[in-house]
């Protein structure tokens, strides 16, 4: 991504797939040590919802993030790598 820093909004999205009804707690880990607020989602069903992170940069700088899903089951996404160069 190129263009103005001040600040620029990289977004990630991604979707969470349930096997049946319930609430999902989950978090996006940054490649900084930074993390969101712990989040939750309520299934209806199964079957997939959207959820998605914004990650302000002031700077060119490159990462990753990764969602971490809390509870019911534990897991990890792989890391997604971004760079972002300021102009």
């Amino acid at each position: 991504m190129t263009g103005n820093c001040q600040p620029t909004r990289v977004h990630f999205a991604a979707r969470l797939t349930a096997t049946g009804p319930g609430r999902v707690t989950y978090v996006w880990l940054r490649s900084d040590k930074g993390a969101s607020a712990v989040q939750s989602l309520q299934f209806g069903k199964a079957g997939p919802l959207p959820v998605s992170y914004d990650w302000l940069v002031r700077a060119r700088t490159s990462g990753w993030v990764s969602l971490k899903v809390l509870t019911p089951a534990p897991q990890q996404s792989r890391k997604v790598s971004f760079a972002v160069t300021c102009r």
